[in-house]
């Protein structure tokens, strides 16, 4: 398969899947990310990365559990929580 076969077909699944076309914008922002961490003077240590990448799973997926609460029980709990907070005041 040429070049131009290849880019047609890639253009064609870009224009008419979301899922492809959500994968080429994924791609691309990795690489933009890449090319970001590689002009670094002083590279990031790997550790850290996968902190933060931690660190955003478990902060999307607390948020995902906040949002599919009813607002009201979302209120609910968060005055248990600051009502709790004060207990050791008193």
């Amino acid at each position: 398969m040429d070049m131009t076969t290849t880019d047609s077909v890639r253009d064609e699944l870009i224009k008419e899947n979301p899922s492809f076309r959500d994968l080429v914008q994924k791609h691309q922002n990795y690489e933009k990310r890449l090319t970001e961490l590689a002009q670094l003077t002083y590279p990031i240590d790997d550790s850290f990365i996968d902190n933060a990448q931690n660190m955003k799973k478990i902060l999307l997926r607390h948020l995902n559990e906040l949002n599919n609460l009813e607002p009201d029980k979302r209120v609910k709990i968060r005055f248990q929580k600051f009502r709790k907070m004060g207990n050791w005041i008193s």
